[in-house]
C-alpha cells in the first residue's frame, strides 16, 4: 500500500497539483472485481487500477483513464476481457519479469507485443470477440494502417465461414510492400478515405471495400457466406459493391472478386443457406428462389421456405438444427412436429420437399 502511494504522489501531484488525494480506502473497496479475482491477472488489474481510483473515485476506476497518461488507455477495463499494455503495467511499477511470469503461469494472454489479457476474461469470450480484442492490440501498434480482410468482416459483425482468425489482417496505403510480422498481415493495396469506416474507434475498410478484398483473396465459398451476410444485414448495396470493384481495377484477383459480387444474394438466411447457393451452383442446378412464401389455393400462408425452383415444383430446405433447439418457449419436440406438419402441408399442395444439412455440404 505504501508503494501504491507514494507511486501516486511522484507520478500524479505534479500532473494534477489541483487534485486532492482521498483518504487511503481499503483495495476492497477501491476494485472489488479485481479482489475476487485470484492470481497475477487479479493482481495486475489491481494495481493498474489502484492510482486511477485514488484520484478520481468520481471517475469509477478506469473511465478516462487516458486524460493524463503518456499512452493510449481507452482499451483498458478491468474484468471485462479488456486490453493490459506494457507501457502501463511498467508505469505503474509492474516489471517485465512479473509480466512474463503472469503468462508462463496461465494468468496473462499475450495479444502482441506489449499487449495481454486477463486469462479468464479472453476464455468467456467467443472466437469472434477474441478475434476482436486482437484487431484493437494491432491497432494501437500500427501507424496508417486500417484493419481489412477478414479482421474487418469481424469487426463489422458479418458471418465468417472457414477463414483463419489467428492473424490480424491490416492494410497500408501503398502500391507494394507487404509484410507478415507479430502474427499481423499487412497488405500493400492503395484505398482512398471513403474506403475506410471507423467501428468502435478502430480504423476498417468499408463493407464493400471489405468483401471486394476478400473476393480477391479468399474462396468463392468463403467470400459468398460473408457476401450474403453483408447484403442481408444492408451494410452494402449490390451498387455498392460495383463501385468498390471499379475502383480495385487492375489489380490481382479482380475477376474472382466479380464473380462473387455478381452471385451474392442477401436473400440468404444462414451459413449454411450461403454454402447451399455454392453447392448447387456447383453441381450445375439452376439457381433457386430464396425465402419465398408458399400459398394454398385460398390465399392462406403456408409456410415461407428458404429454396424453391417453381418449374419444378420442388422445395429445398436447409437443416442446421439450431432452429429446433433455440426457439424460446417451445421444446425441440414440439418444434419438430410444428416442422412435420409444416412439410406435410408443403406436400399437400403437390411439391417435392427434399432436406439437407451440413453434413452434405
Amino acid at each position: 500500500m505504501k508503494a501504491v502511494n507514494n507511486f501516486c504522489s511522484k507520478e500524479y501531484r505534479c500532473s494534477y497539483a489541483g487534485v486532492k488525494l482521498m483518504s487511503t480506502p481499503s483495495r476492497a473497496q477501491v476494485f472489488p472485481t479485481a479482489a475476487k479475482t485470484s492470481g497475477a491477472a487479479g493482481k495486475i488489474r489491481a494495481r493498474l487500477s489502484y492510482p486511477q481510483a485514488l484520484l478520481y473515485p468520481q471517475m469509477g476506476g478506469l473511465t478516462g483513464l487516458s486524460a493524463g497518461w503518456g499512452c493510449d488507455d481507452t482499451y483498458m477495463y478491468r474484468g471485462t476481457g479488456g486490453i493490459i499494455r506494457r507501457c502501463d503495467a511498467l508505469a505503474r511499477g509492474y516489471s517485465d519479469k512479473e509480466l512474463h511470469r503472469a503468462r508462463r503461469c496461465g494468468d496473462l494472454v499475450s495479444l502482441g507485443p506489449g499487449a495481454y489479457a486477463a486469462a479468464d476474461d479472453f476464455a468467456a469470450l467467443d472466437t469472434y470477440g477474441q478475434h476482436r480484442l486482437r484487431v484493437k492490440a494491432a491497432v494501437h501498434r500500427s501507424n496508417n494502417a486500417v484493419v481489412s480482410h477478414v479482421s474487418a468482416a469481424v469487426m463489422h459483425g458479418f458471418d465468417v465461414w472457414n477463414l483463419p482468425l489467428a492473424h490480424v489482417h491490416m492494410t497500408v496505403n501503398r502500391a507494394s510492400g507487404g509484410a507478415a510480422r507479430d502474427r499481423t498481415f499487412f497488405h500493400a493495396t492503395p484505398f482512398s478515405p471513403a474506403e475506410v469506416a471507423e467501428i468502435d474507434g478502430v480504423p476498417v475498410t468499408t463493407a464493400a471495400r471489405t468483401l471486394v478484398d476478400l473476393g480477391r483473396t479468399a474462396s468463392f465459398e468463403e467470400a459468398v457466406v460473408v457476401g450474403d451476410h453483408a447484403l442481408r444485414l444492408g451494410a452494402t448495396t449490390p451498387d455498392d459493391l460495383r463501385a468498390a470493384l471499379t475502383l480495385c481495377s487492375g489489380r490481382k484477383g479482380v475477376p474472382a472478386a466479380r464473380r462473387v459480387i455478381e452471385f451474392v444474394d442477401g436473400g440468404s438466411g444462414s451459413v449454411g443457406e450461403s454454402r447451399s447457393r455454392v453447392t448447387i451452383l456447383e453441381l450445375g442446378l439452376p439457381q433457386p428462389q430464396l425465402q419465398k412464401d408458399i400459398y394454398d389455393a385460398y390465399g392462406r400462408f403456408v409456410a415461407r421456405v428458404d429454396f424453391y425452383w417453381p418449374e419444378f415444383g420442388v422445395v429445398g430446405e436447409f437443416d442446421g438444427f439450431g432452429k429446433y433447439s433455440m426457439t424460446p418457449g417451445k421444446s425441440e419436440r414440439d418444434m419438430l412436429r410444428a416442422e412435420k406438419a409444416r412439410e406435410d402441408a408443403l406436400r399437400e399442395l403437390g411439391l417435392i420437399v427434399v432436406r439437407w444439412t451440413w453434413a452434405d455440404l
